[in-house]
């Protein structure tokens, strides 16, 4: 696995910095994996794909020491698993939704400048999970709606389309006060 890895990861300190992280949080992820597989081979192939796709854009991993780091493996590898396990289920991914009545005017910006950082903290952790991992990755990460995407399976309008769903499901609970 990691070979493979190796091949998109042109510098000897990102391949000794990948190195690094696949030790420190291989077995970490393994059991965020198992927990929702119940499958000690599957939760394999779940640790191994999240750190494929990891390598694909590890430019964008800073400290591996740091919980950044660490949230965001366990998010890909959540969200690597949980759609392994509807492959399984043979379920189409229920979230994904047309963007034609969603735009960037759904939700003004202006919607979010009253409040401060840690009410806006604690309403996003209000959040369902799969909208609060799209504005996670989007909004402190930095990774464009095509790189989410593929960190998640799903087509770029379904992450656009939780993105806005997020925005606006914030701005609703922030006009309730």
């Amino acid at each position: 696995m990691l070979a493979i890895c190796f091949s998109t990861l042109l510098e000897e300190s990102s391949r000794t910095k990948f190195t690094r992280m696949v030790e420190k949080y291989e077995r970490l992820l393994f059991y965020v994996a198992r927990d929702i597989l119940n499958d000690d081979y599957l939760a394999e192939d779940a640790v191994q794909e999240t750190f494929l796709k990891v390598a694909k854009n590890f430019s964008k991993v800073g400290d591996i020491n740091s919980g950044k780091t660490k949230y965001f493996l366990v998010v890909v590898t959540k969200n690597t698993a949980l759609d392994m396990l509807r492959k399984e289920m043979r379920r189409p991914d229920i979230n994904a939704m047309s963007l034609n009545d969603l735009t960037e005017k759904t939700v003004p910006a202006r919607a979010f400048d009253d409040i401060d950082a840690f009410e806006l903290g604690e309403l996003v952790m209000e959040l369902p999970e799969n909208l609060k991992t799209v504005l996670y990755l989007y909004g402190i990460y930095g990774y464009t709606f095509n790189e989410i995407s593929n960190l998640m399976n799903l087509s770029v309008s379904a992450v656009k389309g939780r993105y806005y769903r997020a925005r606006k499901l914030l701005s609703e609970m922030i006009k309730r006060g």
